[in-house]
């Protein structure tokens, strides 16, 4: 018997969320597939190309095509690669400015995950 069955004193029972209902007995409808809220974006430069969190957020945020921090998520620098988190409805635009900005004097090769 599981944790659960063993506090309930009873079986667990499963269903679909189709089956559920509000209180005004409406139909809640099955979760709709939507894009997920961040993308990530892979940079081919690293730990091995002394980048920091801040070089990469500085390279997003400033200039003319700025991109506002809080539309940034997490940044994950590794050995010979970073990943950056952007809301799903500006990567493109990061995309271009990382392509197209160098990030400490460099051009990095930058694409979606």
């Amino acid at each position: 018997m599981s944790a659960i069955e063993a506090y309930q004193k009873s079986g667990v029972v499963f269903g679909k969320v189709e089956d559920l209902y509000c209180p005004d007995e409406e139909r809640i409808a099955a979760p709709s597939a939507k894009h997920p809220p961040m993308q990530t974006l892979k940079i081919a430069g690293g730990k091995r190309d002394k980048l920091c969190k801040g070089d990469i957020l500085g390279a997003l945020t400033g200039g003319t095509r700025q991109i506002a921090a809080s539309q940034v998520g997490k940044i994950d620098i590794f050995e010979d690669h970073s990943c950056v988190a952007i809301e799903h409805a500006f990567s493109a635009q990061a995309l271009r400015v990382l392509a197209e900005r160098p990030i400490k004097g460099r051009s990095f090769k930058v694409k979606i995950l």
